[in-house]
């Protein structure tokens, strides 16, 4: 259901494979990440390519968790977004995107949301505990 993962700005490959029982074939994705111009309302949205290399036809649910600055005092790692690939046959992609708002990127405080500034990390993965993808970027 999923494949090898490629940076697409460093071109660097990782391999997300297990052992025999229980495993897992590797996520297939591969990410950029835009952010809004200065006249853009607060956005950031991430772009998944999912390759499926198995030998079925699968999808796949590529999660976005979020890592907020230190100085807001979340925990660590919130899931922020989440998307479905359609039925992939094998060898077939599709590019995905996940996008944050600023609600996304703000905390509770004094009884009203406020935008955490500072530097983020965006982790994208089949799982909290499979993450196979990492950006940061500054608001």
């Amino acid at each position: 259901e999923s494949g090898e993962e490629e940076d697409e700005e460093s071109g660097e490959e990782e391999s997300g494979e297990e052992g025999e029982e229980g495993e897992k074939e590797p996520l297939g994705t591969s990410a950029g990440l835009a952010a809004p111009g200065p006249e853009e309302p607060l956005s950031v949205e991430m772009r998944l390519r999912v390759t499926n290399v198995g030998e079925q036809v699968g999808a796949d649910v590529p999660q976005l968790y979020l890592a907020f600055p230190a100085a807001a005092g979340e925990p660590p790692l919130l899931l922020r977004g989440f998307a479905r690939t359609s039925l992939l046959a094998p060898g077939g992609s599709e590019e995905v995107p996940l996008r944050l708002a600023a609600r996304d990127l703000s905390v509770w405080k004094g009884g009203e949301w406020v935008l955490a500034r500072g530097r983020y990390v965006a982790h994208v993965g089949s799982s909290s505990r499979d993450l196979r993808l990492e950006r940061s970027f500054e608001v």
